[in-house]
């Protein structure tokens, strides 16, 4: 609820002003080419709105993050041991954690498309057109949202002294996504970040491919930390 609401509350403050934008940056030429850098599409509103969506992807996956690690702090803190001494399974024990991630992911994304949508909508009059656009510019963050949360899960089981290092990915991929393009680098570099493969909506159409293959790739990940988890032994 916390992330939720905090995530939201920013968002809704920065889709307040994007009816705004192309008056704030009118006069200054190198900040609309940021945007347009940032946001990847035609108008400097659609870019801007792409932008904060694609930041409310990252911080979600922020949040999954920090809750698939839970799994870590209850086995090392010595609560996983007495809970798997039952009749819960391992699978059921790090699924539940993992489902948590997921309904949080779709929670805090669900509610700043809304938010973004209805503030920009009310600003420009037209809540009806602006909903449905916020809406699935936040929503198509939610695979490689997931695929952060398969990392984070794939190292607990394979190798679960470096869990922590599942933080990395995200803050490379926050780097990538607001300097990447400014800095010029390496397009397969840009495409370290699971987030960069997402299309930049709105502005752009809603393609499947590239979202089939983050969810394939988040589900690979998944599969192989809890295969391993199931195997090792506990810390």
């Amino acid at each position: 609820m916390g992330w939720t609401i905090g995530i939201a509350v920013g968002a809704g403050v920065f889709g307040a002003i994007a009816h705004d934008i192309d008056g704030m940056v009118v006069a200054n030429s190198d900040a609309a080419r940021v945007f347009a850098e940032l946001g990847g599409s035609g108008t400097l509103v659609d870019s801007y709105l792409a932008w904060v969506l694609s930041l409310t992807g990252i911080a979600a996956a922020a949040y999954a993050t920090g809750a698939v690690l839970r799994l870590r702090s209850e086995e090392t803190d010595l609560r996983a041991e007495p809970v798997l001494a039952t009749a819960v399974t391992r699978w059921r024990w790090a699924a539940s954690h993992l489902g948590v991630a997921a309904v949080g992911i779709l929670g805090i994304l669900l509610t700043t498309g809304l938010v973004v949508g209805a503030t920009h909508g009310i600003r420009g009059a037209d809540v009806a057109q602006e909903l449905p656009r916020m809406l699935a510019g936040a929503l198509v963050q939610l695979p490689a949202a997931l695929v952060m949360a398969g990392i984070t899960i794939a190292l607990f089981g394979l190798a679960p002294r470096f869990s922590a290092a599942a933080w990395l990915p995200v803050a490379a991929s926050l780097l990538i996504g607001q300097l990447g393009a400014i800095l010029g680098l390496n397009r397969w570099v840009m495409g370290l970040s699971p987030f960069m493969h997402v299309p930049r909506v709105p502005g752009h159409e809603v393609t499947v491919a590239p979202l089939a293959w983050l969810t394939a790739a988040a589900t690979l990940l998944i599969l192989a930390g809890l295969f391993r988890f199931r195997q090792r032994d506990l810390a």
